[in-house]
Order: C-alpha cells, then structure tokens, then sequence
C-alpha cells in the first residue's frame, strides 16, 4: 500500500513538470512557456492550451479563460479568471480572486494558497503535508506530527535547494563553456545507447584502475588525481545530458533558447526527476540517477571532455 502510495504521489510530481509535456500532439504550439518574465492574459481572452511558468508571474484576468493546465516552477499566479484543467504549483505563490474558478486540481508542492472563499475549485491536494520524501509505515503519528518540519517540509527544502544547485551550476557551465556542453548534448541525443556502454566500460574499468594502484602505495596520489577526474566527468556528463534534455525541450516547445538557458532547465527537470526517483524508491531508486550518470559520463569520454565532436557537421 505505501508503494503505490508512492507511485501515486511521484506521478503527480511528473504531471506537475510535464504537465503540458504529455499534450505535444494535442497542439502545445498553442500554449505558452514564459521562462523568467511575466504572462498576463487580458479580460475576455482565451489561451487554448497550456501555460507554464518558471521563475516568472502570471496574471489571469477577470473573464479569461486557460482551456487546459496552468504549471508553475519557483513563480507566481494571480487567478481571476478561469483554468478548465489542473494548477500545479512547485515552490510557487497561488493566488484566487473572488472570481476565480479551477475546474480541476490545485496541486500544491512547498507552495501557498491564497484562496478566496468564493473561488471555484475542484479539489486542493497539498504535498507538502503528506511527506511524500519520508514515508515510514512504521511510525507513528504522534511521532510523525513532532517532527514534522525536520521530516517533512525540511528535506522538500533540502531536496529543492539540491536541485536549484545543480541548475545554478549548469547554467555557470553553459556561460563559459557553451560549446563543450553542445558537443556533450550532441552526443548524448546523437548516440545514447553508445554512450551508455563506453561510460559502463570506462567506470568499470577506473575502478579496477584505481583498486590496482592503491595496493601499491608510491600510486595512492595518482589514484586521487583519476578520481577526481572521474568525479569532473561525471558531474559535466550530467549538466551535459540535462542540456541535451533541455534541447529536446526546446525543439518540442518552438523555442531557441541559449545554452545556459537549456543546459539550467534540462538539468534542473533531469535532478529532480532522477533524485525524485531515488527518494521515492529508496532501495532500487539508484538505479535510474546511476544509469543516466554513465549516459553523460560515456558522454564526456566519447568527445573528450567536450573538446572533439562526435558528429559530423
């Protein structure tokens, strides 16, 4: 019964970041994706497919009308019109006028709600008090409620500030090494599951590497460089592949955006899916962050580091 809780619950968390992702060919060339700026859809407008929002605000006016999802990342939502499906906010402010109506979900993930009396909702499912990070069948409530914070709303901080990192870091990479994430990401979209055996191969052969050098001692300092290369590879072989992600994205969404811009995004979706995972499936979880980590690594050894490309121009 927890598992499925949990598959339930992750769902959801995937439905939030995907939520217009589902729908491309419904026509998501309708919708709109407003990327650290602000929407303001005007009094007897209508947007006849979805609106995603990350690190931005947006504006529904009186007699508006969002005829599907309305998804937000770290931004705001004043609602004064009408949304026909879900509002899922993560990390965000949601905001419901007298007049407001959400005719499906308001999903709220470490969010708030300003709700009106007299808005309009189908249903408010709040995740942030139902733990989804630390589900433990075996304590009990009491013990639950006085550690709330420490197991609750505490590691949903811990985990977004994870995830927030990452991006940060990605979008510092894609500034001063904009070309080396391209030829990763290239190689990542180009040739994933040749990508997926070298990387396999080449963790699998620097670990007998490194186990062979620290049996002799005069090697320790040598065996401390390799892992530090190693560690450097596999964090660029993750920005790497949260770039190519990001590619996709941009593809799917009619969009050009600039490699910081692709690289934050596609990373910051690709942690908090992989993490997510992990938490939820704490025992096999690692699985799924592992195999995308030998991706991008098998990535970064393919071109060198980024320095050759894999493909011909």
């Amino acid at each position: 019964m927890i598992i499925k809780k949990r598959w339930q619950l992750l769902a959801i968390l995937l439905a939030g970041l995907f939520l217009s992702a589902i729908s491309f060919n419904a026509g998501f060339k309708d919708g709109r994706v407003v990327i650290g700026g602000d929407y303001r859809l005007a009094n007897g407008e209508t947007l006849t497919g979805d609106l995603v929002v990350i690190g931005g605000q947006a504006v529904l006016e009186e007699n508006s009308v969002v005829q599907r999802n309305v998804a937000l990342i770290g931004s705001s939502l004043d609602n004064s019109g009408s949304v026909q499906g879900d509002v899922v906010g993560i990390g965000s402010k949601i905001d419901l006028s007298a007049n407001s109506v959400v005719m499906g979900r308001v999903v709220l993930v470490s969010s708030t709600l300003q709700r009106d009396p007299t808005a309009q909702v189908g249903e408010v499912q709040e995740l942030g008090k139902t733990q989804p990070f630390y589900l433990n069948p075996q304590a009990n409530l009491n013990s639950v409620r006085s550690n709330w914070f420490s197991t609750g709303i505490g590691k949903w901080f811990g985990f977004l500030f994870k995830v927030f990192a990452w991006s940060a870091l990605a979008v510092l990479l894609g500034l001063l090494f904009p070309f080396v994430l391209e030829r990763i990401a290239d190689a990542v979209n180009s040739q994933t599951v040749i990508a997926l055996g070298v990387g396999f191969l080449t963790w699998l052969t620097v670990i007998l590497a490194i186990l062979f050098l620290t049996i002799t001692l005069i090697f320790i300092p040598l065996a401390l460089v390799v892992v530090l290369a190693i560690l450097a590879g596999w964090l660029l072989g993750m920005v790497g592949l949260g770039s190519a992600l990001g590619d996709q994205l941009a593809i799917q969404f009619h969009q050009q955006w600039s490699r910081p811009i692709s690289a934050g995004l596609g990373t910051f979706i690709l942690i908090f899916i992989a993490d997510g995972v992990s938490a939820f499936i704490p025992c096999i979880g690692w699985v799924v962050p592992f195999l995308l980590g030998l991706i991008g690594f098998g990535a970064v050894v393919m071109t060198r580091f980024g320095s050759e490309s894999v493909t011909k121009r």
